[in-house]
C-alpha cells in the first residue's frame, strides 16, 4: 500500500490525490503553465543587473520573480502528489521518471535559492550566480510540446556519431588560436595615424 501512495503518504483514492489528478489533467493546464513560462521569460528579458536595486522598477521585478517561482513550485508539488515522486503505480512514469521534469526542479531549485540569498550577508551568497541557470525557463516550454521534444531528442542522439568530428574540430581550434596568438601577440596594441590631441579626444566605455 505504501508503495502505491504518492510521497510516501497519498494513496490513489485520495481526495488530495484525486484532487491534483483532476488539476493536472485539466485541458486548461498546460495552457495556463505555458502561459507562466512565456510571461517569466519576458521578465527575465526586462530584468537587468544594471537596474538600481532600490529602485521601484527592481522591486517590481522582484516581486514578479517571486510571484513565478511561488507559482511553478505549486505546479511541481501538485505533479509530485499526483504522480509520485520516484514510484508512481498508476502511471507509466513518475514525476523524476521524466527527464524533462529534472529541468522543471532545476528551475524552481535555482530561483528558490536566488529568493532566499538576495539580501544581507547571508553564507549562501555566493549561490546567487546560480540565479544564471534562470535562463533556462523558456527551455521549459520544449517538454509540453511533442514536436520541440522530437526535434531536441534528435540532436542528442546525432551527438554521438558526430563526437570525433566535433573533437578534430575542436583540436583544429585550439590550433589556429595557438599560431594566431604567436604571430600576432603585441601587433595591434597601438594606433597608428593619429596625433596626441586626437589619441586624448577618444573616448572609450
Amino acid at each position: 500500500a505504501r508503495k502505491e501512495s504518492s510521497v510516501f503518504i497519498f494513496h490513489p483514492k485520495s481526495f488530495t490525490r484525486k484532487l491534483t489528478n483532476k488539476i493536472i489533467n485539466h485541458k486548461y493546464w498546460e495552457t495556463c503553465i505555458i502561459i507562466l513560462i512565456l510571461l517569466s521569460s519576458i521578465l527575465l528579458i526586462l530584468d537587468s543587473p544594471l537596474n538600481d536595486p532600490d529602485s521601484t522598477e527592481s522591486l517590481v521585478y522582484d516581486i514578479l520573480n517571486i510571484t513565478f517561482t511561488i507559482l511553478f513550485a505549486i505546479e511541481m508539488v501538485l505533479k509530485m502528489v499526483s504522480m509520485g515522486i520516484v514510484h508512481n503505480s498508476q502511471h507509466k512514469e513518475s514525476y523524476f521518471g521524466n527527464a524533462w521534469n529534472y529541468l522543471d526542479f532545476l528551475v524552481v531549485v535555482t530561483s528558490a535559492i536566488d529568493i532566499f540569498t538576495g539580501g544581507g550577508d547571508s553564507g549562501l551568497k555566493s549561490l546567487k550566480s546560480l540565479r544564471a541557470l534562470r535562463a533556462l525557463r523558456p527551455l521549459r516550454v520544449i517538454s509540453r510540446n511533442e514536436g520541440l521534444k522530437i526535434i531536441v531528442e534528435a540532436l542528442f542522439r546525432i551527438l554521438n556519431p558526430l563526437k570525433n568530428l566535433i573533437i578534430i574540430a575542436g583540436v583544429f581550434v585550439v590550433v589556429v588560436a595557438n599560431i594566431s596568438t604567436s604571430l600576432f601577440k603585441g601587433k595591434f596594441y597601438s594606433c597608428e595615424g593619429l596625433s596626441e590631441v586626437e589619441l586624448e579626444s577618444i573616448i572609450t566605455k
